[in-house]
């Protein structure tokens, strides 16, 4: 079972079955996505600040293998 965060939080998951540790988005969103040795994303487990929001927003966007998501839907919705 995956950790959930709070209602009204976002947080962001990779699916490491499509990820193939191209790095863009850690490109993208340095400020939450850092690479692992391999190549693979690794990002903070827990809530994410508005603006980290927004720069997850352009990696999810961005991904080519479409291996990011977000989860939580975010309170200005």
């Amino acid at each position: 079972m995956r950790d959930r965060c709070p209602d009204g939080t976002v947080s962001l998951r990779v699916n490491p079955v499509l990820c193939d540790g191209v790095g863009r988005c850690a490109q993208l969103a340095p400020a939450v996505i850092d690479i692992d040795q391999w190549g693979f994303p690794v990002f903070p487990r827990r809530p994410l600040s508005p603006e980290e929001q927004q720069q997850a927003l352009r990696a999810v966007e961005g991904c080519p293998r479409h291996a990011l998501l977000i989860d939580g839907a975010s309170p200005s919705n």
